[in-house]
């Protein structure tokens, strides 16, 4: 908001709704993030735990996803809770205020990282077209990855460029790629696969992701992979079409366990 005046006035009129959600049950994530989409709620803050967490009624377990929704009105709130909890008895869906979905975001613990994983960040303007739900029903509807972390964050340039600074030679207007990152919350998510015994130590998850990705410029993307996450929610038509290609995803074989570590592993 522009300033603390409009924060209050704003944050007054909304309803706030908590959802929760085990990593066993995160298949759930595409239908809740649909629902949401189609009641007009938008996305808030949301964060993974390993902790305990037991406040305001609600008793919240580690890898429990912690998922926060603002409706504008009570109507709006009360449509998206029965379609969320009609979707599974696995989704716990509550209205708190601000204040105490800022306390228990700020509660979770940071989780565990599997060895093999790759770290998938849905970018700011998928957020800001809402088109969040697309992605990750085509990760769940793949079939061969399971979403294991979920996380909103809002990065600042400099954790930015502290973020993707080992992709700085290899990415073309890479400050303005950056500003791209930085320019609103985005959502992180750690994908670890459905199989992981049909795995050894000299292979990762990594580049099968990676194709379900596509190319990263996303009009190559949807010429090539029309089914890829670039060709769905990229923009195309722009000078670079690598900014906004939606996506991005770790890149080489041994980098999963260390981009998922960034965000999920670290207390900030």
């Amino acid at each position: 908001y522009a300033n603390s005046f409009t924060e209050e006035y704003m944050t007054s009129r909304e309803t706030h709704i908590l959802c929760t959600l085990n990593k066993d049950d995160s298949h759930f994530l595409a239908s809740l993030t649909t629902v949401a989409h189609k009641s007009g709620v938008k996305l808030g803050r949301a964060a993974s735990t390993s902790s305990n967490i037991s406040i305001a009624g609600l008793n919240i377990i580690p890898e429990d996803f912690i998922i926060e929704f603002v409706a504008r009105t009570n109507e709006t709130a009360e449509n998206f809770m029965n379609a969320a909890q009609d979707i599974s008895g696995a989704i716990t869906a509550i209205v708190l205020d601000a204040a105490t979905v800022m306390q228990i975001v700020n509660m979770a613990e940071p989780i565990d990282i599997p060895k093999n994983c790759t770290l998938c960040i849905i970018k700011p303007h998928v957020l800001h077209q809402n088109k969040q739900h697309e992605v990750i029903n085509a990760i769940v509807n793949d079939g061969k990855f399971h979403i294991t972390g979920f996380m909103v964050i809002h990065l600042h340039c400099n954790m930015a460029n502290e973020f993707f600074k080992v992709y700085r030679k290899i990415l073309p207007a890479y400050a303005e790629y950056v500003e791209e990152i930085a320019d609103g919350p985005l959502i992180a998510l750690l994908i670890t696969p459905t199989n992981p015994n049909n795995y050894d130590d000299e292979n990762t998850i990594v580049p099968e992701f990676r194709q379900l990705c596509g190319p990263n410029n996303c009009e190559l993307a949807a010429l090539l992979n029309p089914n890829s996450l670039r060709a769905i929610v990229g923009v195309p038509g722009l000078k670079t079409n690598i900014n906004q290609n939606g996506i991005h995803c770790t890149d080489l074989h041994d980098d999963g366990y260390m981009e998922c570590a960034y965000f999920f592993n670290t207390k900030d």
